[in-house]
C-alpha cells in the first residue's frame, strides 16, 4: 500500500521545474519519509524527498529576499528529467520549509531580516517586493510551525532520534510504535 502511495505521489504531485540552470530538483506539496529506503529498499523515494529538499532550498535562494513564497508558480518540464529553459511567466506570493544546516540557517536569516519588528515578526504581504511590505500582523504558524522546523534542522542529529519518532506536518514529534 505504501509503495503504492509513494509511486501515485511521485506521478501526480511532483514536477520538475523548468529553471535556467537545469537544478536537479522537484517541486511539490507533499514530504517524503526518510525511513522508506531502510523499510522498503527503495532508494528512489530517498532521492525523490532529496530533490524536494533541495527544490525548498532553491525556491527559498532564488527568490529576490531569499524567502520562499507561500504559493507560487513555475512552469515545468514535459517529464521528471532535465529540459531546456524556455522563459514564461513565473508569478510567486506569500511565505513558508529546508535543505542542508546552510542553506537552512540562510533561510532563516532570510525570514527574520525580512520580518523582524520591534516585538514579533511580521507577516510580510508579497515577498517578491523588495524591501518586502510588512503586515501589522503575524502568522499562526510562525511560532506553531517555522521556528519548531528551523530548530530542528539547525539542531545536533542526536536531539531526536527519527529511528525512534515521527513528525507530523505541525512538528510535533511521536514515538514509534517498537
Amino acid at each position: 500500500m505504501y509503495e503504492y502511495a509513494m509511486a501515485t505521489a511521485i506521478e501526480y504531485t511532483l514536477f520538475r521545474p523548468m529553471v535556467k540552470d537545469k537544478a536537479d530538483i522537484l517541486v511539490a506539496t507533499g514530504n517524503n519519509d526518510r525511513q522508506s529506503d531502510d523499510i522498503f529498499d527503495n532508494h528512489t523515494y530517498v532521492e525523490t524527498g532529496r530533490k524536494i529538499t533541495n527544490g525548498c532550498a532553491w525556491t527559498y535562494k532564488n527568490a529576490p529576499n531569499g524567502i520562499m513564497p507561500e504559493l507560487f508558480t513555475m512552469e515545468s518540464c514535459p517529464t521528471l528529467s532535465e529540459c531546456d529553459y524556455v522563459p514564461k511567466s513565473c508569478s510567486n506570493s506569500g511565505s513558508s520549509p529546508f535543505s542542508s544546516v546552510l542553506h537552512a540557517w540562510e533561510m532563516f536569516q532570510a525570514v527574520d531580516n525580512n520580518t523582524r519588528m520591534e516585538f514579533a515578526n511580521a507577516a510580510i504581504r508579497d515577498v517578491m517586493k523588495s524591501p518586502p511590505e510588512k503586515d501589522d500582523s503575524m502568522e499562526s504558524f510562525w511560532m506553531a510551525e517555522t521556528l519548531k522546523y528551523f530548530h530542528l534542522i539547525l539542531s545536533e542529529p542526536s536531539l531526536v532520534s527519527l529511528d525512534d519518532f515521527v513528525f507530523n506536518t505541525e512538528a510535533h514529534p511521536f514515538r514509534i510504535p517498537s
